[in-house]
């Protein structure tokens, strides 16, 4: 079992961010009155939480004071049956992050539609629509997540460095994914 160490990773320019390929069989949808269920669902599926309920909690803690803005901020990725099977955010920063930088947040495909290319392209549409607000993107992840990782890294993110344990958790994930993603090139101290 690999170690977890938090990390976060930029992508520094989202000017001539490429689109993804369509995919007509998928919609994505912004977020309506209701789906709270539809994101508590998708998260308990993913190692944040136990169960839906914790979810929903969390939900409401982090996103109700800005509810009104998840209608722009927050997305679904539903099949040719309806069916909701991802989600993802183009949040707001935090800091340490400037107002120019917009947050890649609790992105989640549903296990059962996992290794589709669906997670690069909600991803992509995501991003995409943060240039209407942001210069650039950070996420926030974790080395147990190195399979999530591995598509930020394809998609143009770059580890941020900036302690001994990022250090370390990058030289981990290095050996995970056969140093072919991590040049010293791509990191940003």
């Amino acid at each position: 079992m690999i170690e977890y160490i938090p990390v976060t990773m930029i992508l520094e320019k989202l000017e001539g961010f490429p689109p993804f390929p369509a995919l007509p069989e998928y919609d994505i949808r912004t977020f309506q009155p209701g789906q709270k269920e539809d994101w508590a669902c998708l998260q308990s599926t993913t190692d944040s939480f136990k169960n839906s309920d914790e979810a929903r909690i969390h939900f409401d803690h982090e996103f109700g004071p800005h509810y009104a803005d998840m209608s722009d901020r927050c997305f679904f990725l539903f099949d040719q049956n309806n069916t909701c099977i991802g989600t993802a955010m183009a949040w707001f920063a935090s800091d340490p992050f400037a107002k120019d930088y917009g947050r890649l947040h609790w992105v989640a495909i549903h296990p059962d539609w996992r290794g589709r290319g669906l997670g690069k392209y909600l991803i992509n549409h995501t991003v995409r629509q943060m240039s209407r607000w942001h210069e650039k993107v950070y996420l926030t992840t974790q080395t147990t997540s190195f399979v999530a990782i591995a598509i930020y890294l394809d998609l143009g993110f770059k580890p941020l460095v900036s302690s001994k344990m990022d250090r370390k958790a990058w030289e981990l994930l290095s050996g995970i994914l056969d140093n072919r993603r991590l040049p010293d090139s791509d990191i940003v101290s």
